[in-house]
């Protein structure tokens, strides 16, 4: 990957907005080149909003962008897997929103094209990264807790539209 990852992202709606352009922003190593929606308002609010970057209605485009490196997919859940199965395709690093597919076929068919392109692919769940859940992460590999029967975890944000 190149020392700046150049990030397109499909679909711009209040995920995209709260969460992920702001993360690309914070990071001097990455930058927002493209942006996809079908809804050309809001592709025109979120360029005002974001800045300039190029906008495209129809996801193919941005996958075949060339200055595009990674894309993040946050667009309806039955979208995720032509989308990042195109991105694939293109050579694109992926990662998607939850739930990565709608079943495992899915999924596993996501997994394997990422594979055999050579990319990165991943889900949006980022709380793995957490120091609580890497803790319990040690406590599970080391075994301080035994053998895991059942985990259940809830997380809330307190965040508008998301």
């Amino acid at each position: 990957m190149p020392s700046e990852v150049r990030y397109g992202i499909i679909g711009v709606g209040a995920v995209a907005d709260f969460h992920h352009v702001p993360g690309i922003l914070l990071d001097p190593r990455s930058s927002l080149t493209a942006i996809c929606d079908p809804n050309q308002a809001l592709l025109a609010q979120r360029q005002s909003e974001w800045g300039p970057v190029k906008a495209f209605t129809d996801y193919r485009q941005l996958a075949a962008d060339p200055d595009v490196d990674a894309v993040i997919i946050a667009t309806p859940n039955f979208l995720h897997r032509e989308q990042a199965l195109e991105c694939a395709r293109h050579g694109k690093h992926v990662m998607c929103e939850k739930p990565l597919g709608l079943n495992f076929q899915e999924s596993a068919e996501m997994y394997r094209a990422a594979r055999d392109a050579g990319v990165r692919h991943m889900t949006a769940f980022t709380y793995r990264f957490a120091p609580s859940m890497r803790y319990v992460r040690h406590l599970v590999k080391t075994g301080l807790l035994g053998t895991p029967r059942h985990f259940r975890s809830q997380r809330f944000l307190d965040l508008p539209e998301t």
